[in-house]
């Protein structure tokens, strides 16, 4: 990462699987990219029906491109988008 903050920013995100995943093929791909649903990891300490599903929806930044026509990677631009509790409605 290039600057120290943004290590911090990414730290909870970075903890699950998922987001990852969708971080790498957002940079692989080119594309935006929608990470698997996964737990919150502010909720682990929550019983299983009260933690939040949430997913990650993602791109990769590109700066302009170079005399060869290279862009290069600047980071992602990244939503972490959280749902209701995963249990049903009484």
């Amino acid at each position: 990462m290039r600057y120290h903050h943004e290590k911090h920013r990414l730290e909870p995100v970075a903890q699950s699987s998922a987001p990852l995943q969708a971080l790498a093929e957002a940079r692989r791909s080119g594309r935006v990219t929608v990470s698997g649903a996964y737990h919150l990891i502010r909720d682990q300490h929550l019983p299983v029906a009260q933690r939040q599903l949430s997913f990650v929806l993602t791109t990769a930044v590109y700066g302009p491109a170079d005399a060869a026509g290279t862009r290069a990677f600047r980071g992602w631009l990244l939503s972490v988008c959280a749902g209701a509790p995963s249990s049903p409605r009484p």
